[in-house]
């Protein structure tokens, strides 16, 4: 169970990782979060093959790959291609696919029927059904990230250190939750990307470093390495990376169909 906690860490930091923002004595937090928009509002559809590898506190490593598609604010489909998880037979409600579409979620298990879930139930709780992480918390994570900039409007944003292009941030949520009492993280105001972040939350900390490269004119996230703190219960390390990206390719709708 520890693993899926730990990917769920994860899933939430993703959708941090592409955009968020603060203010400062040299800019302002409307200045901030335009040039971090500014990136991402670039990407009108994306898709690309995810490895996800996790160490846990006991020391065990897992790994998934993924196959993801991402269509403007409200859309986005996952299905996982392999995973070490499922050579474990108890695992046998993991899902296969996840789409987002508006408001609802659908999750698609092998042998069993599509199940449609109301997003905004599940924020709600705070948590997923077990039987459902991480894919259910990957896919959240991925549609809530379009809407980034709204979040930071609504948080208790300040300025904590500036140097050069680089700003350090402390974000407080608008509402707290059991993944999210407090942020801080690093902005690169010269690709409009964050590069590092920690997040408090009620299960522990958790630190990550991201690294990006430059595609068609846009900066995207390549590679992101997080370590989590449990206290006395230990540390795991979660490892994720995006390959074969492909940026603005004309996905159509029927891709994220929730039948």
């Amino acid at each position: 169970m520890r693993i899926k906690r730990t990917v769920l860490l994860t899933l939430v930091v993703l959708l941090i990782s592409f955009a968020f923002v603060s203010k400062s004595s040299a800019v302002t937090i409307d200045e901030i979060i335009k040039r971090l928009e500014e990136n991402q509002g670039k990407i009108k559809d994306l898709e690309a093959d995810v490895v996800m590898e996790v160490n846990n506190v006991a020391g065990m490593i897992t790994a998934q790959e993924l196959k993801v598609w991402s269509k403007g604010d409200d859309k986005t489909k996952i299905e996982i291609v392999h995973s070490d998880a499922f050579e474990d037979d108890s695992l046998t409600f993991f899902p296969t696919t996840v789409i987002i579409n508006g408001s609802k979620m659908s999750i698609g298990q092998r042998g069993k029927t599509q199940q449609v879930i109301d997003i905004e139930e599940i924020q709600d709780k705070g948590k997923v059904d077990k039987r459902y992480e991480p894919m259910e918390q990957f896919t959240l994570g991925m549609g809530l990230l379009k809407g980034m900039g709204d979040f930071l409007r609504k948080s208790e944003v300040s300025i904590v250190k500036e140097e050069g292009n680089k700003i350090t941030l402390s974000i407080i949520p608008e509402e707290t939750n059991l993944l999210m009492q407090k942020i801080n993280m690093v902005v690169d105001m010269g690709r409009g990307v964050i590069t590092q972040q920690k997040m408090y939350s009620n299960m522990g900390i958790n630190f990550c470093r991201m690294e990006y490269e430059k595609k068609d004119e846009i900066w995207i996230l390549r590679k992101f390495t997080m370590t989590n703190s449990f206290g006395q219960m230990g540390t795991s390390t979660v490892k994720v990376e995006y390959k074969n990206i492909q940026l603005n390719k004309g996905i159509e709708n029927v891709m994220f169909e929730i039948k």
